[in-house]
C-alpha cells in the first residue's frame, strides 16, 4: 500500500504546504533551506495527515522520509498534494529496495530466574538469554552510552539479552527488536505481575519485569550500527523479580504463544499485548491507566471506540456478568473524567490493576478460542450475546423458528 493523505473531513494539508512554500527557497545547487520558524509548526502538522501503511512505517524512520520526500518536492517545484505524496512514495520506494542487513539489539530485563527461554522466536526476531556480561564482540555498547551521556547503570540481577532481526534500516531493526522482546514481555507479564497491591511505592510502575535503562543496536560483527541509542524515559530500577514457580511460567508462555501463533487475527492480539505492557511501564498511574483502556479498546472495540460495548463484551466473560459490567462503567467513567476534564486520581493505580485484569481475561478469552473465529469481528459479535440463560435460551428458540421458516437444514 502507498503512503496516502488522510480523506478525513476538516483536514486540508494543501493549506500546510503553502505556509511551508512560502518559507522556502532552492538555491543554485539545489540545497532547500525554509527561513521561518513557522516551517517547524508546519512540518510537524503533516504527520498527522498523512497515512502510512505499517509495512512502511515499522520499516522506515517516518520523520527522515517525510523530509527527504518533502525536500525532493520541494526542488521540483511549488508543492501540492500530489507532488508530495509522490515524491513521498518514491523515497519509500528506494529506501525498501536496500537490502536486509543483520542486527542485534542489546538490552536487559529486570528478572533474576526463571525466564522461560535461552532462546526464543517470535515475530521477526530472535531472543536470546545472555548469561553474565554479553560477548567481547558488543565492547562498543559502553562507548556509544558513555557519549551519550545518559548515565547509564548495569542494573543488579537484570538478565541480559541479545535481540537478533534482519531490517533494511536502524530504524526498522530497533522497531522489530523491542516488538519481539515487548510481545514476550507481555506474556510474561500477564503471569508475574500482582493481580492487586494495597501497599508499596505508589510512584513505582506494575509490570515486575520491565526493560533496562538503554538499549544499544549492532551489527552482525559486534559494531555498533550507530551512536545513537535507544533509553525508556519510564525507567526506574527495581530489585530483579524471581517467580515462585519457574515451570509454571514456562508452561504458561508457552501455550500461549503457541495459541497466538493459532489466531487468525493475531495481528490485533499483539497490538493490545504491547499497548498493555507499555501502559504499566509507566510511573505515572493516571497516564498509565488511559492507555491500559487503550489496550481494552484495540480488542473489544477496535476502531468506533464504543466504551459501551467494551463494557458489555468483558462483562459478557463472568457468571457476575452484573457485577463486572459495573466496575467496568465506573473504569469507563473514570477514563472519560481524566480525557475529557483532566482528572486525576489518587486510586488510578489500583484502576491500572482492575483494567490489568480484565485485560487478562479478554486476552485469555482469544487464545483460548483461538481457532474458533475467522475474525475478531465474529468473535466480538459472541461477546455481544446476552449473558443470561433465559434471554439465551429464547434466542436459540427464535434461531430454530427462523432457520425453518428459511427452509434451512441445522
Amino acid at each position: 500500500m502507498p503512503i496516502k493523505w488522510k480523506t478525513r473531513t476538516g483536514l486540508n494539508p494543501q493549506a500546510i504546504l503553502d505556509k511551508i512554500e512560502l518559507a522556502k527557497s532552492v538555491n543554485a545547487d539545489g540545497r532547500v533551506s525554509y527561513s521561518a520558524f513557522d516551517y517547524h509548526e508546519a512540518y510537524a502538522s503533516l504527520f498527522s495527515m498523512l497515512d502510512v501503511p505499517p509495512a512502511i512505517a515499522n520499516e522506515l524512520n517516518v520523520d527522515s522520509l517525510v523530509s527527504k520526500g518533502l525536500g525532493e518536492a520541494a526542488r521540483a517545484g511549488v508543492l501540492t498534494v500530489e507532488s508530495v505524496e509522490k515524491c513521498l512514495n518514491e523515497t519509500a520506494r528506494s529506501e525498501l529496495s536496500t537490502p536486509e542487513r543483520q542486527y542485534a539489539l542489546l538490552t536487559s530485563l529486570s528478572i533474576g530466574n526463571g525466564i522461560p527461554f535461552r532462546q526464543l522466536d517470535v515475530e521477526s526476531a530472535r531472543l536470546r538469554v545472555v548469561d553474565g556480561p554479553y560477548p567481547k564482540k558488543y565492547a562498543s555498547r559502553d562507548d556509544v552510552i558513555r557519549k551519550g551521556g545518559r548515565g547509564y547503570l548495569k542494573h543488579s540481577g537484570y538478565t541480559n539479552i541479545i535481540v537478533s532481526t534482519k531490517a533494511k534500516s536502524i530504524h526498522g531493526a530497533a522497531s522489530k527488536a523491542l516488538n519481539s522482546l515487548d510481545l514476550a514481555r507481555a506474556v510474561l507479564s500477564m503471569f508475574s505481575n500482582s493481580g492487586m497491591e494495597l501497599m508499596g511505592d505508589s510512584y513505582a510502575p506494575i509490570n515486575k519485569i520491565r526493560l533496562g535503562q538503554v538499549h544499544t543496536l549492532h551489527y552482525a560483527s559486534g559494531k555498533a550500527a550507530t551512536e545513537l541509542f535507544w533509553f525508556e524515559p519510564n525507567f526506574f530500577e527495581t530489585r530483579a523479580f524471581r517467580h515462585r514457580s519457574p515451570d509454571v511460567l514456562k508452561r504458561n508462555f508457552d501455550r500461549c504463544l503457541a495459541q497466538l501463533s493459532k489466531c487468525r487475527y493475531r495481528e490485533t492480539l499483539v497490538d493490545s499485548l504491547l499497548r498493555y505492557v507499555r501502559a504499566l511501564d509507566e510511573k505515572d498511574h493516571n497516564s498509565a491507566a488511559i492507555r491500559m483502556w487503550g489496550a481494552l479498546e484495540t480488542l473489544a472495540s477496535p476502531g468506533d471506540a464504543r466504551y459501551d460495548r467494551i463494557v458489555k463484551r468483558c462483562s459478557f466473560l463472568f457468571d457476575e456478568a452484573e457485577y463486572h459490567t459495573q466496575v467496568l462503567e465506573h473504569l469507563r467513567e473514570f477514563r472519560n473524567r481524566s480525557v475529557h476534564s483532566g482528572d486525576q486520581s489518587d486510586r488510578a493505580k489500583t484502576f491500572c490493576y482492575q483494567m490489568q485484569f480484565y485485560l487478562r481475561q479478554l486476552v485469555f478469552f482469544h487464545l483460548s478460542h483461538a481457532g474458533d473465529f475467522g475474525t475478531l469481528e465474529e468473535a466480538n459479535e459472541f461477546l455481544d450475546l446476552p449473558a443470561d440463560e433465559e434471554t439465551l435460551l429464547k434466542r436459540k428458540e427464535q434461531l430454530g423458528k427462523a432457520l425453518k421458516f428459511r427452509q434451512v437444514e441445522a
